[in-house]
């Protein structure tokens, strides 16, 4: 499969008669890094300095205008440029027209076209899959890594990791990653710190399976059956020495100061509904009731304002007939709230959403903060993300399974690739510091304090500054998890739980 990355060699970047520390600092100084070659998978980097509406609508506008495997090309501070391709065909007056008509709200450089330079600098846009197999590959060169070498070093490096790729169980269902290795310096800095760890605590891998699309037959007893679940094992990759299995749940930071990463990113409505475990079906459907009710008014307002004549009277009066979401092709005017919802710029949505007519995050918080909900709630997602139950479920398969949670940190500093020791934390650990916990029976949850100890405001409270919801789960008075309800992207997606460990947690660890 022809990847959709065209990533540039080494050699390519460098010129002959420039010092060997001059091609290195041009290497890394190239800007415009971030190709864009999936509507659906664009980073945050660029969303949150675009209307994400107009974004992808320019970028599957350009696709149809003329094949080109990377439409646009973006810089750290989310500055957009098209590819020069379009420029060089004869397309820059239409695509000016369609611009003036469609697109004001895009971040688009003064020079609006160019190459970029796509695969320098470690800055490409990689998928985080990448880094998961990239992970498993070194483990199977079963050796210890420096941690800290130079950028030509780490060149040889990705390049024996690249020889690994198809050793690596399930890698070969994503051969296009495969590409996404080259000049990834800061996956290759938390890849490294994580192989580390993983040797430490192994030994010699004789094998490495990467999870991401589909358990090995190898494995898939490890990996348990639990209604409305996925997958309850999260690990990203398993390795095997002799006959015992282990399972690496893998998160990546740069610098250990760095806050950490979230722990999951799970959505709290839908087919997959994180909730829907711990909440009983009335409080469900409350819950799913109050976000179709907000978005329909969101949408019969914004149109009722906004005079719109291309959605007529009639049409608004069915809103409450809508479904949610309508599969195949899009019609020419929108037939569903999703569709809908795609013809509003973000920015605007943003303003609806963090209002205080959100009902739908303000029936969240209800349920949530109910009395024995919320004790429930508490119990049920501590055992969930940090997997209490593992064990039981995974004795029962007769293999001996070891699981555990682990941060690579890592990143490219200068000239150099430079990984930290991996933050490790294994199962009987984790299962002991909770059942201390569960034993003292203090649990809460209450809202997030902010500045000067402030409560946080929720998205459906007056003067609140993000659409999202802020809670902290608390044990003996004391802060243990940090949680928001947020969007990530549109908002016709599902909002998702992400997680936050806190220091007073960590040091229940220590003790």
């Amino acid at each position: 499969m022809k990847s959709k990355f065209r990533v540039k060699t080494f050699s390519q970047y460098f010129k002959e008669d420039t010092t060997h520390v001059d091609r290195i600092q041009n290497f890394l100084s190239e800007a415009f890094s971030i190709g864009i070659i999936d509507d659906s998978d664009i980073p945050e980097d660029v969303t949150s300095n675009q209307d994400l509406n107009q974004l992808k609508a320019l970028f599957n506008y350009l696709k149809k205008l003329k094949s080109v495997d990377i439409p646009l090309i973006a810089n750290e501070k989310g500055v957009l440029k098209i590819h020069r391709d379009y420029e060089n065909a004869g397309h820059s007056e239409e695509i000016s027209k369609w611009l003036k008509d469609n697109g004001t709200n895009l971040n688009l450089h003064s020079k609006k076209y160019g190459t970029g330079s796509i695969g320098s600098g470690g800055t490409v846009r990689v998928h985080e899959n990448t880094q998961e197999i990239m992970v498993a590959a070194l483990c199977l060169m079963n050796k210890k890594f420096p941690e800290k070498m130079s950028s030509v070093d780490a060149i040889e490096l990705i390049n024996d990791a690249k020889d690994k790729f198809n050793d690596v169980e399930g890698a070969s269902l994503r051969p296009e990653l495969l590409e996404q290795f080259n000049n990834n310096f800061k996956d290759l800095g938390t890849a490294i710190s994580s192989a580390n760890a993983i040797r430490e605590i192994v030994g010699t891998t004789s094998k490495a399976y990467w999870t991401g699309k589909g358990w090995h037959s190898d494995i898939s007893h490890l990996n348990p059956t639990v209604p409305g679940i996925k997958d309850y094992n999260s690990s990203d990759i398993v390795v095997k020495s002799g006959s015992v299995f282990y399972g690496f749940s893998l998160k990546k930071k740069a610098k250990s100061k760095d806050l950490d990463p979230t722990l999951i990113n799970k959505p709290i409505t839908g087919k997959k509904s994180f909730l829907a475990n711990i909440l009983d079906q009335s409080s469900m459907e409350i819950i799913e009731n109050s976000k179709r009710s907000l978005f329909k008014g969101i949408i019969a307002f914004h149109y009722k304002k906004r005079g719109e004549s291309g959605i007529d009277a009639k049409r608004r009066l069915k809103l409450s007939k809508l479904p949610w979401s309508v599969g195949g092709k899009a019609p020419k005017e929108p037939n569903s709230i999703t569709r809908y919802l795609k013809t509003i710029p973000k920015t605007v949505l943003d303003k609806y959403v963090k209002s205080p007519k959100n009902i739908f995050f303000k029936k969240v918080d209800d349920i949530l903060m109910g009395g024995d909900v919320a004790k429930k709630f508490i119990v049920d997602f501590l055992k969930f993300v940090l997997k209490f139950d593992m064990p039981e479920k995974i004795t029962q398969t007769g293999s001996e399974f070891h699981f555990y949670l682990l941060t690579g940190i890592g990143t490219l500093s200068g000239e150099d690739v430079v990984a930290e020791k991996a933050n490790v934390k294994d199962l009987p650990q984790t299962i002991e510091v909770l059942t201390d916990i569960f034993k003292r029976n203090q649990l809460k949850l209450i809202r997030t304090k902010g500045a000067k100890g402030k409560t946080k405001l929720n998205a459906y409270e007056e003067g609140a500054t993000a659409a999202k919801n802020f809670y902290t789960i608390t044990d003996a008075g004391k802060d243990i998890l940090e949680l928001e309800i947020r969007y990530k992207g549109e908002y016709s997606a599902n909002p998702q739980f992400q997680c936050i460990v806190t220091a007073n947690f960590k040091n229940l660890f220590k003790e």
